[in-house]
């Protein structure tokens, strides 16, 4: 009888000892399907791992997601503000989640708003050459976005594309604090070009000096049709850019460039590009242009250069006014003729920006071969003559 109620009692220890096991690896698996992060414990399950084991785990992840636990109890899952955005990507609710067209009307009109800033840009000029646009009429102003060391990229520049004859063409450097300011104030002496303020002039400031170049343009350069945003690493095909902008509707408004409609957000921490989820909660961005080369129409920098001090910052610049843009309702347009790769210089005849002119011996060589095109153009009576 002794031997029976022994055999009994192991049975039914062995049997729950079975159930916990099976329940704790149900638990396991409905976290697994919950969660990516428990991916690394999957393994476990296969491996011949004591009970012990897989029971110390098991409690570990039922603390980890404890919240995700909860919400399946109940049967409910109640989304954080990061989750909804992620799946609804409705950009909108990007700080701040305003009416801007109104908005925008009662600045214009000098009307009282309340609403407080988020993105102050509290910076001063320490070079501003606040009459570049005078007293010609301006039509086109060239911002080229210059890191302060790149000394050797503006001297090619204005030796090249950016030696402009035309006076309804003018071109400005926009340049941040740094350590090589007694140069940059010795170079702007000589040239009178360089737009500076007292941020550090550091990649991840950026949207600064974006900002910069937005809110010069439309302060001491307001009768100018167009910009054009240009890293100091591309070439711009002036000819086929002044072609471009005569033929367009003169009240047409315009932001466009190399159109990026599909772009995610780098979650790599190591990444150049890298934003956290907290930063941005989306997992795309709206469709932006590439920084490289963007081309405004002097009413939408007017619209943006208001909108900047109410929509959160943002390091990675050209994302940044693809919010805006998207904020806005203005639509961001896909240029063919801007590239952000390197285009070779019989390509470049049919372009108005290229990227990959970083080497200036590129530069030239490229500015030489169009030079000599432009020659025979003149002779033969053909478009994009320069003499």
């Amino acid at each position: 009888m002794v031997r029976i109620k022994r055999k009994y009692t192991c049975l039914l220890k062995a049997s729950l000892y079975i159930l916990y096991l099976l329940v704790s690896i149900y638990i396991f698996q409905t976290l697994f399907r919950a969660n990516y992060s428990m991916a690394e414990h999957k393994s476990d399950l296969l491996q011949n791992k004591t009970f012990r084991d897989i029971q110390i785990q098991t409690a570990s992840v039922i603390r980890k997601n404890s919240v995700i636990l909860k919400e399946k109890t109940v049967g409910k899952k109640v989304d954080t503000f990061i989750e909804l955005s992620r799946k609804s990507n409705n950009f909108h609710q990007y700080p701040l989640d305003l009416n801007f067209k109104d908005l925008l009307d009662k600045l214009k009109k000098k009307e009282q708003v309340y609403v407080k800033e988020i993105n102050p840009h509290p910076f001063h000029y320490i070079l501003n050459p606040n009459k570049k646009c005078q007293p010609s009429e301006t039509l086109l102003i060239i911002l080229v976005k210059s890191a302060a060391n790149h000394t050797n990229n503006r001297e090619a520049i204005r030796k090249t594309w950016g030696n402009i004859t035309d006076h309804s063409t003018k071109i400005v450097f926009l340049i941040g604090s740094s350590e090589f300011d007694r140069d940059i104030i010795r170079e702007n002496g000589h040239f009178h070009d360089i737009v500076q303020e007292n941020f550090q002039d550091v990649y991840w400031n950026n949207t600064h000096k974006t900002i910069m170049g937005f809110n010069w343009a439309t302060t001491y350069c307001s009768e100018a049709r167009h910009l054009l945003f240009v890293d100091d690493d591309y070439y711009v095909n002036l000819p086929n850019l002044h072609y471009f902008l005569q033929h367009l509707d003169r009240n047409a408004s315009l932001f466009s460039g190399f159109l990026l409609p599909l772009s995610v957000p780098f979650r790599d921490i190591s990444s150049k590009w890298y934003v956290s989820i907290k930063d941005y909660p989306f997992h795309k961005y709206p469709p932006y242009l590439a920084g490289g080369a963007v081309m405004v129409s002097m009413d939408v920098a007017q619209k943006m250069a208001a909108a900047f001090p109410y929509i959160k910052y943002m390091v990675i610049d050209d994302a940044y006014l693809g919010i805006v843009a998207y904020k806005l309702g203005i639509r961001a347009s896909r240029n063919g003729k801007i590239s952000d790769k390197h285009c070779q210089f019989w390509r470049m005849r049919a372009k108005i920006a290229c990227h990959g002119f970083g080497n200036v011996t590129n530069l030239f060589q490229t500015h030489n071969h169009l030079k000599e095109i432009a020659a025979k153009n003149c002779q033969n009576g053909e478009p994009f003559c320069v003499k």
